[in-house]
C-alpha cells in the first residue's frame, strides 16, 4: 500500500517507517497537520495514519476537511486519547479505525490489513471462484494456490483495482517503487514476466495485455485464446 504517515513524534515515525517499509509498504512522513492535509489532497494514498495532535492543524480538523473533499482513501488514527467519547469523535469525523498510542507494530500491522480489506475495491473484477488473501499475498482458485513476492502482489492489486483499464508504466513505478528509488527501466517488465508465469498456474481466466507504449491491462482472458 502507498502510506501517508503524519506523526510530530520522530522517533516514533522512524521506527514506523522503517517497519513500514519491510513489510513492503510505500511510506510519505509529514510532521504537522497542514502538511498532512495537503498531501493527503495531493497524493494518492490508500490509508493515511493520522496523528491526533500534531502541530498545526490536529488530526480531527484534518480528517474533516479530506472528507470534505473527496479523499476516499482509508484514515487510521493514532492517538493517546482512549476515551470513548473521543473515539467516537474520530470516526464521526470520518475516520476507519484507531490505534491508541503507544503504538505496537503488530497491532497497527493487523488493523493496516483489516483496513485494506475493507478499501480494496475489485468491485469491477470477474472473480468467479477467485480468493485472493492479501495477508499472505495468495490466490487461491478451487484446489489451486499461488503466492505472491510483496512486489508482484503489489503489480497484482494495482491491475485488480483498475481491472480492465490501461496502467501506464510510470504509475507502477510510482506505486510500487516511490519517486525516491532508482530502478531499472526493465524492472516493471520483469515482475509483469514473473506474474504472468504464476497467474497461469491457476484458472483465473486473466491475462495481463501489453498497451505498446503505455502501459499494462489486466482482463479477461479470451475463450479462443484456450482452443
Amino acid at each position: 500500500m502507498k502510506l501517508l504517515l503524519a506523526e510530530d513524534d520522530s522517533r516514533l515515525a522512524n521506527m514506523l517507517i522503517h517497519l513500514l517499509q519491510k513489510d513492503g509498504h510505500l511510506v510519505d512522513w509529514v510532521a504537522s497537520g497542514d502538511d498532512a492535509l495537503d498531501y493527503g489532497l495531493q497524493g494518492d494514498y490508500d490509508v493515511i495514519l493520522l496523528d491526533w495532535m500534531m502541530p498545526g492543524l490536529d488530526g480531527i480538523t484534518v480528517c474533516r476537511k479530506l472528507r470534505d473533499n473527496g479523499f476516499d482513501g482509508g484514515i487510521l488514527m493514532l492517538t493517546a486519547k482512549d476515551e470513548l467519547s473521543d473515539k467516537l469523535n474520530g470516526l464521526d469525523t470520518g475516520a476507519d479505525d484507531y490505534v491508541v498510542k503507544p503504538v505496537t507494530y503488530a497491532e497497527l500491522s493487523a488493523r493496516l490489513r483489516s483496513l485494506d480489506r475493507r478499501i480494496s475495491n475489485y468491485s469491477s473484477v470477474p472473480l468467479g471462484n477467485v480468493r485472493i488473501d492479501a495477508a499472505t499475498r495468495t490466490l487461491r482458485v478451487h484446489d489451486n494456490s499461488v503466492s505472491f513476492t510483496i512486489r508482484e502482489f503489489q503489480l497484482l492489486d494495482i491491475l485488480l483495482k483498475r481491472f480492465g483499464h490501461v496502467v501506464t508504466r510510470d504509475m507502477l513505478y510510482e506505486r510500487i517503487w516511490g519517486t525516491e528509488v532508482e530502478v531499472s527501466p526493465n524492472a516493471v517488465e520483469a515482475i509483469v514476466k514473473l506474474l504472468r508465469r504464476k497467474l497461469e498456474t491457476v484458472p483465473t481466466h486473466w491475462k495481463i495485455s501489453n498497451v505498446r507504449g503505455v502501459g499494462y491491462r489486466l482482463e479477461v482472458r479470451d475463450v479462443s485464446e484456450h482452443s
